[in-house]
């Protein structure tokens, strides 16, 4: 199956790629500006050791450090060329895992049909957008993967089943979800109330604590270099810029906002609540815990941090929401009539996630838009502007051609 799935996926993605490289005269470009931030920062930080777009100053422009780091080190070890592929690279990898994950862990694929099994796995990589993340060129994908990689494990430990160092990896990826993305925070939070019922306070205390610190050092290094606690995009992009203490306070707009923006989030979401209430709540081993990590991280997500931009930001959620739902299907497919684990499995896979399949048909038509504004622009200024003070809108492509001083 896994063959299956990982060959669906890269021809997908090699389909957007290849479409988009026409429009682009064969220049390699993401569908978002914001990638080639954190490749100015990796650059700058692999050139020069400066954690900043340009050498002369700390600023915290990334929202994830660990990404950053990574592409540092390529970009300190390989060639501006490696380094440019770098971000398309990872994000097929971390896609690639996470396919290992539902193919090798879902029980979906373990009880269905061949054929069902079979058709499941090709249309798995579209129905969780993988192929629309990796075009994005940011840390997404890899931060969904260790998202799925900590719920298995958490429901592992939940359940009394760990086995050998589960409960050490489960807290490595915790903290390692917390560098890639700050909202790691959140699905920390719903891990520690899942584990605080069936594994006891220290359980839930250590997950707290896990995704936490490194979210709380990084950002006491940003204050003590006279930042945000949080990085820029973040502070930009989530409730926190609005200031007061009204929007700390669960608002109905966030959740209609949610149910406008991603139905298919906001059914995912609503399915495995209903679950929860009815069966999980009451039967502990049937996906309890993380069905309840779920429900208190989205419930989070939606309330305190966006969700859009090319729908990225909720991937995490999507990736996690659909293994849920698919392995409670499988479990439940023994009780049901013949037919409907095939119909459901159809409507997850093929009609729900509807607006991914438009996003990714429109992407070779984003990343040209990409190409003629930003990616033209930063050649214009490098050109004739070349290292002269220029204010900007988006940030990206012109830190990584134009160089600094820059004024977003």
């Amino acid at each position: 199956m896994l063959a299956i799935a990982g060959g669906s996926y890269l021809t997908v993605t090699a389909l957007i790629v290849g479409l988009a490289l026409r429009s682009t005269g064969g220049v390699l470009i993401y569908s978002l500006d914001d990638p080639y931030i954190h490749m100015a920062v990796a650059r700058t930080l692999a050139q020069h050791g400066t954690y900043g777009i340009g050498p002369d100053a700390y600023e915290s422009a990334s929202s994830s450090p660990a990404w950053t780091l990574l592409l540092a080190t390529i970009g300190y070890l390989a060639s501006p060329r490696v380094f440019t592929l770098a971000p398309l690279l990872l994000s097929l990898s971390a896609g690639l895992w996470i396919l290992w994950l539902f193919t090798t862990r879902n029980p979906m694929f373990a009880r269905a049909r061949p054929w069902l099994g079979g058709l499941g796995a090709l249309l798995l990589p579209v129905a969780l957008y993988l192929p629309g993340l990796a075009v994005t060129g940011m840390e997404h994908t890899l931060h969904a993967a260790v998202t799925l990689a900590t719920m298995i494990l958490l429901e592992r430990i939940a359940e009394g089943r760990a086995r050998g160092h589960d409960g050490v990896v489960y807290y490595t990826l915790l903290a390692s979800a917390a560098v890639l993305r700050p909202e790691a925070i959140f699905f920390g939070l719903g891990c520690a109330v899942a584990l605080l019922a069936t594994r006891g306070v220290d359980s839930a205390a250590c997950s707290m604590a896990a995704s936490m610190l490194p979210v709380c050092v990084f950002g006491m290094f940003n204050r003590l270099h006279g930042q945000y606690f949080f990085p820029n995009s973040v502070v930009a992009k989530t409730l926190l810029e609005e200031g007061g203490v009204t929007p700390w306070a669960p608002r109905v707009t966030q959740f209609a906002d949610a149910v406008r923006d991603d139905p298919m989030l906001t059914v995912l979401f609503l399915v495995i609540l209903a679950y929860w209430i009815a069966v999980a709540r009451m039967r502990p081993g049937r996906h309890a815990a993380p069905c309840m990590a779920f429900i208190v991280c989205t419930l989070l997500r939606v309330n305190y941090a966006a969700l859009g931009w090319l729908d990225r930001y909720q991937g995490y959620l999507i990736i996690a929401g659909m293994f849920i739902v698919l392995a409670v299907c499988a479990d439940n497919a023994a009780y049901r009539r013949r037919w409907v684990f095939p119909v459901a499995v159809a409507v997850l896979l093929a009609v729900l996630p509807w607006g991914k399949f438009r996003l990714m048909l429109r992407a070779p038509f984003t990343i040209g838009n990409v190409y003629r504004a930003q990616y033209q622009l930063a050649r214009f200024l490098a050109q004739y502007y070349p290292g002269r003070p220029v204010a900007v809108n988006d940030l990206g492509l012109i830190a990584l051609l134009h160089g600094t001083p820059l004024r977003h």
